[in-house]
């Protein structure tokens, strides 16, 4: 019969398959269709357990390990550790800002009005230093020279520089004062001041100051002694018609009543250089007298002998007191406050009386 034929082939194929140890699962497909063929069925139940049917060892081979997801450096890769990338900080106390605000003392520091030089009260006169810029930049026009301490002497409290100093250069700084109408001593301290509004001065680390220092002193006032037959003789004042400070260089001469130099024939002191020798000579009739180191009153003065000697000047003089008889006859003193016998110069304070 042609029914018989057709399906035992279809046994025969279901056999064989069962021999090769395949589970038979129903599928879903051909459960929820019916009319769905018979060769998908087995299609899927092939699918599904080649699936299921996977060894060990491929599961390992597909599915990705540790080591695997996590990479790592190649042979050739250097790791730097994180200190050697850190940049050393720098020294603070050597700043560009520092090197510049360095000074040191000129030789000589004081230019003019040595320490203790004395004054009369209310003597004006210019304080001059010599200072060297040891730093390492210029200081320029914004740089002052500014009081710090102690007395002020009546005087500008800052003084901008007039030019640029650059490193290594000497400047001479001034600046005017007024010596205090009281007798005594007084001291005013001064340093430099930056842009920035930084003070240094000089020393080891530019913190000391540099000064002058002078000595006030109020001549006494002359009375005369009155005689038997003046009952009340008026107190005698004596004017002075000329005071301050000046500086000779050989050869100058100067004029104690102007107190103008080179006047000649109004001139009262000449200095010179004679056969190597720094003189001081009384010029035009004028006279002078070695007084002392004592400042001298207007009588004392007056009757001190003069004559017209030159006086060969050494550093052995500094301080000393001259009286002088003027070429107009008035009575004067003047005190050796520098001798540079080398520079050949002479530093003078001076008083000039009217009579």
């Amino acid at each position: 019969m042609r029914y018989t034929r057709s399906i035992v082939p279809a046994l025969i194929l279901a056999g064989l398959l069962t021999g090769c140890g395949l589970p038979v699962q129903p599928s879903t497909a051909a459960v929820g269709t019916p009319s769905q063929p018979a060769y998908q069925t087995v299609a899927v139940m092939l699918s599904e357990t080649a699936q299921m049917g996977v060894t060990p060892q491929n599961t390992a081979s597909l599915e990705p390990t540790q080591e695997m997801a996590t990479p790592q450096p190649s042979s050739t890769s250097t790791v730097t550790p994180v200190s050697a990338s850190v940049t050393p900080l720098p020294n603070t106390s050597e700043t560009p800002e520092t090197l510049c605000n360095l000074a040191q003392a000129g030789i000589p520091i004081d230019v003019t009005i040595p320490d203790d030089t004395t004054m009369q009260p209310g003597q004006q006169f210019t304080k001059t230093w010599r200072l060297v810029n040891s730093g390492s930049c210029a200081w320029t026009q914004e740089y002052a020279l500014v009081w710090f301490s102690g007395d002020d002497l009546g005087s500008r409290r800052e003084e901008f520089l007039r030019a640029a100093v650059q490193p290594g250069e000497t400047v001479e700084l001034s600046v005017d004062m007024t010596a205090p109408e009281q007798g005594g001593v007084y001291q005013s301290n001064w340093k430099l001041r930056n842009p920035a509004g930084g003070l240094f001065g000089i020393g080891p680390g530019g913190g000391a100051p540099f000064w002058v220092r002078i000595q006030v002193i109020v001549p006494a006032t002359i009375t005369p002694t009155p005689t038997a037959t003046s009952e009340a003789a008026p107190t005698e004042t004596v004017e002075v018609i000329n005071d301050g400070f000046v500086t000779l260089m050989a050869p100058q001469a100067f004029d104690l009543e102007s107190a103008l130099t080179d006047t000649e024939f109004e001139d009262d002191l000449s200095l010179k250089l004679v056969d190597g020798n720094l003189i001081l000579e009384p010029v035009n009739g004028a006279e002078m007298a070695d007084f002392g180191t004592n400042i001298p009153s207007f009588s004392a003065c007056q009757a001190a002998q003069t004559s017209a000697s030159a006086l060969q000047l050494g550093s052995g003089l500094t301080g000393r007191y001259l009286c002088v008889r003027t070429n107009l006859g008035l009575t004067a003193y003047v005190q050796l406050t520098r001798i540079d016998t080398v520079g050949s110069e002479v530093d003078m304070n001076f008083v000039t009386w009217a009579e």
